[in-house]
Parts: C-alpha cells; structure tokens; sequence
C-alpha cells in the first residue's frame, strides 16, 4: 500500500467513521492491512487513502478544513526520519512514535480537522 505520512497515523486512529460509504469501505480495508502487518511506501502525493477521498482534486486536496496535508505530512515525515518511497510497518511507526517527547507528538498534526475532534491522542499517544 502507499500512504502519505500522516495516513500512517491516521489509520490508528481511524473509527470506522469518514466521509462517505466507499471512503469508509477503503479505509477499513487499508486499516486491516496495515494492522496485520503489511508494509505502506511512503508516498508524498496522492496515496491509497486519497483516491477513494471525496476530496481528491486530481492534484491537491480540496478539503476546505483543516491544516494543508502537505505540512502534515513534513512535519511527520522528519519527526519519524521517513523517506519518498521507504518501506513501513504499523510497529515500527508506533516505536518511533513512543521515542519522540510527548509535546512533540502532540504537534505532529497540528491543524488537522480529524485531531481537533480527538480522534489521534487516544490511539497513538
């Protein structure tokens, strides 16, 4: 699966909740997966979880909530040392994760409509 790098957070949060019916049909799929242990590659445009998005503009995100992913996913990509094209696990996303001061996970998606709602601290610190 490719993912960009706040989708590796998001799907520990995810609730089985989204946007509409197919988004939520991809979104488990890609939760269980990813959960299970198959490996995500970085992507740092569109990924797996964007093309069943009902905001997928092609060539940007036309999601009017919220903080512009591209920061999200800078600001995550050098908390976590994650690379273009790079191989991931689910564990070892949450053992990088568990190495960073609670301050700075709490900043990772700052802006992001989905924190704000409360759905990240919970699951992933």
């Amino acid at each position: 699966m490719r993912l960009r790098p706040h989708h590796l957070l998001c799907l520990f949060a995810y609730r089985g909740q989204g946007y509409n019916r197919a988004f939520i049909q991809r979104m488990d799929a890609l939760q269980q997966a990813y959960l299970e242990g198959e490996a995500a590659t970085i992507e740092t445009a569109f990924d797996d979880v964007c093309a069943a998005c009902p905001y997928n503009g092609g060539d940007r995100c036309a999601n009017p909530e919220g903080a512009p992913p591209e920061r999200i996913d800078r600001a995550i990509a050098g908390a976590l040392g994650l690379a273009e094209g790079a191989a991931i696990t689910a564990t070892e996303v949450r053992a990088r994760l568990a190495a960073l001061a609670p301050e700075a996970k709490d900043a990772l998606c700052e802006g992001c409509s989905w924190k704000e709602a409360g759905s990240c601290k919970e699951k992933w610190g």
